[in-house]
């Protein structure tokens, strides 16, 4: 097959190493080893500096913004009349940026890793590819332009693609399901038989997650089940203290540590560790868990995981882990948490499924299937 020039246009690329982050990342790094130029226009607020990139002109309409979704009238009704106002300038700004882009690299094809980033392929006569997620697939104009006009849809989950589905759903044979991936060749270097008697959640501490509810159920556990099992909550968000907060009210401090943002060599260990990975999310307006690529990190190493029942969660973990039929009860996540832990044969069933089922979660899989669908689009 033909070498491609292929333009990454992303609002998530690393760090932090989040799903989509990672998913982005891997995509580069994959699309580079098969041997095609990449290119990577990013405009992620949070470790670029956007306001240095930040023009006059980006104050006033592009064509990309010239729809009602954009008018001044629209922005002052909305709910977030500042944040509409900020997306009107950012979208200014990604148009120009993507035009130039786009006229200097001469991409075959460009790859949106978010619905939502329209602006970079208005008007543009280069086929492109959208990926889907959960929470930025809403029905309003960016999303629907994207959708509407992408040469090709790439969804990380069924969930995904339901909600792909509510917004456009002429487009039900243009959609591809391909789950997101991990480099198994990294992980499996860390996978081990022995493992600590330590629970463990890694994610951002936002009210979705749903980490309040893990942590009454640790403190619902029997009394000697907390004093041989440690806690371990990995990352950091708005929601910390709050947690932090509840565990001292149930006084279950001992044995539930915060430890914050670590790098990818200590989180590759803690989890490599851990008996258990719990994360149990929960649907909060639009935003869900698409997929949640821990829960395959964690199987990468032998780890059986605890998920909910909602969202693509159920993709991510299947034969895996077990699913919590009400993730906002405590009671039946402690069961759970106790259930997996306490039941060998269980256990050891798990972690065989988990042998047999990680294989179709490998980074290279996963770009050489997006690589299929670009040579697709292109004809190349």
């Amino acid at each position: 097959m033909n070498m491609l020039k292929i333009l990454i246009v992303t609002m998530d690329y690393p760090p932090p190493m989040g799903g989509i982050q990672t998913f982005t990342y891997d995509l580069e790094t994959g699309l580079k080893k098969l041997g095609h130029k990449v290119e990577v226009l990013n405009f992620d607020s949070k470790n670029i500096n956007l306001l240095s990139k930040f023009k006059v002109r980006d104050l006033f309409y592009t064509p990309a913004t010239l729809h009602p979704y954009f008018s001044l009238m629209n922005i002052a009704k909305s709910s977030q009349p500042i944040i509409r106002l900020r997306n009107l300038f950012y979208n200014n700004l990604v148009y120009r940026e993507s035009k130039l882009a786009i006229q200097e690299f001469k991409p075959d094809i460009i790859h949106l890793t978010k619905s939502d980033l329209f602006s970079s392929v208005y008007c543009s006569k280069i086929p492109f590819l959208v990926s889907c997620h959960s929470e930025e697939l809403i029905d309003i104009y960016p999303v629907r332009y994207s959708l509407q006009n992408a040469s090709l849809i790439h969804s990380v989950s069924n969930y995904a693609k339901k909600k792909v589905l509510q917004i456009v759903p002429e487009r039900v044979n243009d959609i591809n399901v391909i789950y997101n991936s991990v480099d198994l060749s990294y992980w499996k270097k860390y996978r081990k038989t022995d493992k600590n008697n330590w629970i463990i959640t890694i994610c951002r501490l936002v009210k979705r997650k749903n980490v309040d509810s893990v942590i009454k159920a640790f403190g619902l556990l029997p009394q000697e089940f907390r004093d041989r099992y440690k806690y371990f909550i990995i990352g950091d968000g708005p929601e910390r203290q709050h947690l932090e907060n509840l565990v001292k009210e149930l006084n279950i401090q001992d044995n539930v540590l915060f430890l914050g943002q670590v790098n990818d060599k200590e989180k590759t260990r803690l989890l490599s560790s851990s008996k258990l990975f719990v994360l149990c999310p929960t649907l909060i307006k639009n935003e869900n868990e698409g997929f949640g690529i821990t829960y395959i990190e964690s199987q990468a190493v032998g780890v059986p995981v605890l998920g909910s029942n909602n969202g693509g969660v159920i993709d991510a973990v299947g034969d895996g882990g077990l699913l919590v039929k009400n993730e906002l009860d405590p009671q039946e996540i402690s069961t759970d948490i106790q259930l997996i832990l306490s039941d060998q044969n269980l256990y050891n069933n798990l972690v065989t499924n988990i042998n047999k089922r990680i294989r179709q979660f490998d980074s290279s899989d996963q770009v050489n299937s997006i690589v299929s669908m670009y040579h697709k689009v292109t004809n190349k």
